[in-house]
């Protein structure tokens, strides 16, 4: 089956988004952006905002769900936010949205750091984007997306320790 929603044009796939991620996806055509996203998974705030720092100075959509909560402990907005300080000084512009189509948001993007959720997982797959995984729940199957990334060559995985303040270089690493 075909899926005819699904558009190879990155133009066409902006239209069919939100007005204000489509303005910030067009300030720079260049730059394709990163996208964090655990679905509906609550995750610590502490992890999120680690992994905007390690961003370095990459552009970041981050898809928060359902972690109203975290917006608000972590100072975000809805859309466009001021730049946060990444490591080294480097800014990182985020962008932050409740939910977006994977079918159209995630061409768009450069790389994907997700849960490894099947739904997830099959949409990067699907758009044919690397992704970090960082599995929140380790007794179903986020781990094994992970290991089924690893081993496509796809994209990798750590674990959600690793995403303390001790090591960001190697999530950085892992975002190159």
């Amino acid at each position: 089956l075909q899926d005819e929603t699904k558009s190879t044009n990155d133009d066409d796939n902006k239209k069919k988004l939100d007005q204000g991620l489509q303005d910030w996806l067009n300030q720079d055509r260049q730059c394709r952006p990163l996208c964090i996203t655990f679905s509906s998974m609550h995750v610590q705030s502490e992890m999120i905002l680690n992994l905007l720092v390690a961003t370095k100075d990459r552009r970041v959509i981050w898809l928060y769900g359902n972690n109203d909560a975290m917006m608000e402990a972590l100072d975000l907005n809805d859309g466009a936010n001021a730049s946060l300080l990444g490591l080294a000084g480097h800014a990182v512009d985020v962008y932050c949205i409740a939910r977006a189509d994977h079918r159209y948001l995630l061409p768009l993007c450069d790389c994907v750091v997700h849960h490894g959720g099947a739904g997830t997982a099959c949409a990067t797959l699907q758009a044919g984007v690397p992704s970090l995984i960082v599995p929140q729940m380790l007794w179903c199957d986020q781990p094994g997306w992970g290991e089924v990334y690893r081993h496509g060559q796809v994209g990798v995985h750590c674990s959600k320790e690793s995403t303390s303040e001790s090591t960001k270089v190697d999530i950085v690493s892992a975002l190159r």
